[in-house]
Parts: C-alpha cells; structure tokens; sequence
C-alpha cells in the first residue's frame, strides 16, 4: 500500500468509526494507526536500502570499466544539527500559537538565556492522547542550545485546546547534536485523565533520509510509534516508561544508529547524566557528575547499577539492598518479592502466590512509584528457587543517568 492510499485508509477510518456507536477501548484507533504508519516505516526503510543495493551493483559494474574514479560519500544525506533547523510542522504558520509558546517559555522558572526560534510546531496523531507542542530553540553558552517543549494540556478527544499552553519539558543539549525530544511520565494538572497513564512525548530531528525513534526498556515489546512526517515521531507508552529508562535513536540512511538523552518532563524526577568511574584497587564505583547526592538511584537505559551512599558519589550496587529505596517486583505480573544474596548469586523470592518463568523480568519501582520503572535483571530457575541476571553491570559501563528521589 502506498502513502496517499494508507492517508485515505486512516481517514476513512477515523470516518466511519465516528459515524457508528463502537463499543472499544478508547486507545484502539491509535494502535490500529500505529500499524499502518509503522508499516509506512518499514517500507520507507525498505525502499531505501534497496536503492542502496542498486547503487552498490551499479557503482561495481562502472568500476569495471572505470579506472581510478573515486565515489562521494559526502553525497549521503543526514540529518543537520540542532541550530541549523528550519520552522516546519502542520502547525508552523500559526504564528499566534508560536508567540505563546515563547511567552510560556520567558514566563517560566526555566527561561531562555537569550533570543528563541521555534523549529517546529504540530499536533500529534495519537487522538486518545492528543496535544499540540511546539518545539523552541535557544542559544546556550558552550556551544550548547537550550530546548524547550511547549504543548497544550492532553485531550482525550483528539481536539487539544491551543489556549492552554504549559512547559512540558526543557533541556540542554550539545549544539551538534542532531536529535531532540522529551518524555513526560507525570502528567500536568491541565491535562485531561488518559484511561490507563501513559508517557508521552515527541521526538524531532531534521526532515530527510532519517528516522527518528523512542527506545525504552519498560516494556518487552515496542510497537511502531506513530511517526507520520519524516524527522518526527510521538511516543505514547505505558506506565512506567520515562527519561530514566528511554533515549532517542537516530537511524541513519545507512541503518547506522545514534543514540541521545531524552529530557525528562518538568513534573518528573530530575534525570540527568553522570561519569561512572571504578577506583582501584578498592573496585569502588562511583557516579560523577552535576546534583549527584546520597540516596540517587544510579541507572543506565537498560538497568539498574545501585544507589549512592555517600556524598563522593558511590554506589551501592548490591541488588538487596534496593528495597530500601522502593518496591522490587516481575513485570507486568507485579509478584512482589525480596533480593537475597546467596552461594549462587543473587535470588529472588517471591512474597505472593504467581506464575514465574525463566526470562521473566524484575523492576524495581523507584520509591514505590509505578511511573518510575526500573529494571533490575531477569530470573532464571534453579531448583526450587530463582536466580536473578542483572541487566546492567556497574564495572562495564562508563556513562549512566542519576534519577534523583523526591
């Protein structure tokens, strides 16, 4: 199915679901939606690496006859970085909405430093979870450019309100940097109640031969984002799903991928990166790094390192001891359970009747808050009891994310 036909499909789709009574959840047009652009993805990657292959058979076959003639790879198409970005999106001409955004902006407790531009300004397509953002960028010291995402208070409807405007999340970033984009896991007063909780969020990096996507480790199976406009993705997930366990990923036209921080939502924990470095000969490991203080919960995107003790930054990295700082449990069955340390290695055991499996994963919800999911490892049987995998080593890593307690 080409594009303009799969645009029809989701419009008659959206038609005729709004001319009869259907009686289903009221996410299911946006999964169904997520689908079909997902599908559009696919053969948009799928078109570009086979124009790739022909023109690998194409430069081999004028090889041969050609002697000595050099190809241009500068001629690859990528995305530019963050202060070369035009104005663009669906919403770019509402110059009304775009002087709010950046009175929203100056009026808050984050203001710009200097002058604002926006780079982009739309609504997303997830209609249970709607909201119009517009995306603001400004010159930073250090060759870095501050960001900030304005959006509207979250309908249910798919019809946000452009006169209510609030800051959802601001960030700093390298001006080199060539992907942006937030996730917001607390919602905002404004907002209207989604039936389950959810994350929400936008990703943008320039328009082009790239892709732009939301990875998070919260979930064991990521479905296509809806991402309709090239450079452009809305990720919308389940509880639990936030800065501290997601990051943007850059897929280049050569399937190469980068990976960048995604800001977390001023209503949020404060997230932010830290060094991790391990002195010798102690093997101590400690988080260096702006705001780093006791009782910060030390992760990568993947998994939990530990919980710093003391105020030089280190980190307490044994797995029982993260009772103290929250509520350890499976994922998505939610059999809570304690962490012991034993002859074989870390166990779980579980303080509630459930079925358990081999891979099954274990989080720890940072001081027992469910949007605040981290997690630990995974199990595997032994005996009668189970063994715990860790997810992320502390020794064999040297960048992470401090998520600072409330």
């Amino acid at each position: 199915m080409i594009a303009e036909e799969q645009d029809r499909a989701a419009s008659r789709l959206r038609d005729e679901l709004g001319a009869v009574c259907v009686r289903t959840r009221p996410d299911q047009v946006d999964r169904v939606l997520r689908h079909v652009h997902g599908r559009r993805r696919a053969q948009r990657h799928q078109r570009i690496q086979m124009v790739a292959a022909l023109t690998v058979v194409a430069i081999a076959v004028a090889g041969a006859f050609v002697v000595g003639r050099r190809t241009d790879e500068s001629a690859v198409t990528v995305a530019s970085t963050v202060g070369d970005w035009q104005l663009r999106g669906d919403l770019a001409g509402d110059q009304a909405l775009l002087t709010s955004a950046e009175q929203v902006w100056r009026s808050s407790a984050n203001p710009p430093s200097g002058s604002v531009r926006p780079v982009y300004a739309g609504v997303s397509p997830n209609l249970s979870m709607c909201f119009a953002a517009v995306v603001l960028i400004s010159a930073a010291p250090g060759g870095t450019e501050q960001v900030a995402f304005v959006t509207t208070a979250v309908s249910v409807n798919g019809k946000p309100d452009k006169g209510k405007l609030l800051l959802r999340a601001v960030t700093t970033v390298p001006a080199a940097q060539r992907a942006v984009g937030f996730l917001a896991a607390a919602p905002a007063a404004e907002d209207e109640q989604v039936t389950e909780g959810a994350a929400i969020g936008l990703a943008l990096t320039a328009p082009g031969t790239t892709d732009v996507d939301v990875y998070t480790s919260s979930v064991n199976f990521l479905s296509p984002l809806t991402n309709v406009q090239p450079g452009v993705a809305w990720p919308a997930f389940e509880t639990g799903a936030g800065a501290w366990n997601s990051e943007l990923v850059l897929v280049m036209p050569n399937d190469k991928k980068e990976r960048y921080p995604i800001a977390a939502g001023i209503n949020d924990v404060e997230v932010g990166p830290v060094t991790i470095r391990v002195d010798n000969p102690a093997r101590a490991v400690r988080a260096i790094g702006a705001g780093v203080r006791p009782g910060d919960v030390i992760a990568t995107t993947q998994g939990v390192l530990g919980v710093v003790s003391d105020a030089n930054g280190t980190i307490d990295t044994s797995l029982p001891r993260l009772a103290a700082v929250g509520k350890v449990e499976t994922a998505i069955s939610a059999i809570p359970g304690r962490l012991r340390d034993s002859s074989r290695g870390v166990t779980f055991e579980p303080t509630a009747a459930g079925p358990l499996a081999d891979g099954n994963r274990l989080v720890l919800l940072a001081w027992n808050r469910p949007e605040i999911l981290v997690n630990i490892g995974t199990i595997q049987a032994f005996g009668r009891g189970w063994l715990t995998n860790r997810a992320a080593e502390p020794t064999g890593v040297t960048t992470a994310l401090r998520v600072s307690g409330p």
